[in-house]
Parts: structure tokens; C-alpha cells; sequence
């Protein structure tokens, strides 16, 4: 009895292991729609931004990508280290800053909180991006 019960388990846990893997995942390789609306919108990358005080609203779009805006028109596309992990979850960030008020691509990080542990992850790329063009773009393809 014990036997044909750990027997089911296990076939269970293989049947739940193979459904997950055939379902499609987002890799940076097929980004979601969301991802491409903001990277279509961005401009050339460059190398910072000034921060005077803090982000005034910010959208995780994916681990690796998040759109900031640090003015009323002002809106960055931020890319991360590919190690970093679950920034999609983050209830909360913060950017660093170096040279007195500047993000800085390869020296500066979001810091973000994903509900069980705070992380670090440096900035790879910036693109200004026009945040409510993207935002546009969305809503009429779907």
C-alpha cells in the first residue's frame, strides 16, 4: 500500500514537472509584449541620468528591465545584470547614485525589495524612453 502511494507521488510529481516544462517561458531571447512596447519606444542608450531626490514612479517590466520616471516627462529604461533575480516582484525601489546626483550605467544599482529579501543589481544599460507612447502603443495592439 505505502509502496503504490509513493509510487503515485512520484508520478504526479513527474506529470506536474512535464506540464510546467512545455509551458512557454519569457527569456530576454522572446520578451513580452509589455518589454518590446518600452524597448521600441527607447532612444539611444546613454551613459546617466540626474536623480534630484527620488524616482517619482517606477514599472517593473521583467528580472532584467524596469522603466523609471524621474519627471513629469522623464522616463529611463533601465536594464540590469542578467544574474539579478525576481526584480518583476519588487514592492520597492531605490536607485544608487555616484557622482554627486547621477546614475550611472556599470556603476550604479536598483536596490529593490522582492518581499523575502533585499537585492543589489547593477545597471547595464539606460535608454531615455517615451514612457506614454510605449503605454499607447500597448493598449492598441491589445
Amino acid at each position: 500500500m505505502m509502496k503504490r502511494m509513493g509510487m503515485a507521488i512520484a508520478a504526479s510529481a513527474a506529470f506536474l514537472l512535464a506540464a510546467c516544462a512545455s509551458v512557454p517561458g519569457q527569456t530576454d531571447a522572446q520578451p513580452s509584449a509589455k518589454v518590446q512596447s518600452y524597448v521600441e519606444h527607447a532612444g539611444e542608450p546613454v551613459e546617466g541620468f540626474r536623480l534630484f531626490g527620488h524616482v517619482n514612479s517606477w514599472n517593473s517590466l521583467s528580472d532584467h528591465k524596469l522603466v523609471v520616471r524621474t519627471g513629469v516627462k522623464e522616463a529611463y529604461l533601465l536594464s540590469v545584470d542578467p544574474t539579478c533575480m525576481n526584480l518583476e516582484f519588487a514592492n520597492r525601489i531605490a536607485l544608487t547614485t555616484s557622482l554627486g546626483n547621477r546614475v550611472q550605467t556599470g556603476f550604479d544599482y536598483v536596490r529593490f525589495d522582492d518581499g523575502f529579501q533585499g537585492q543589489r543589481c547593477r545597471i547595464t544599460d539606460i535608454r531615455p524612453v517615451d514612457a506614454d507612447a510605449a503605454r499607447e502603443a500597448l493598449k492598441a495592439r491589445g
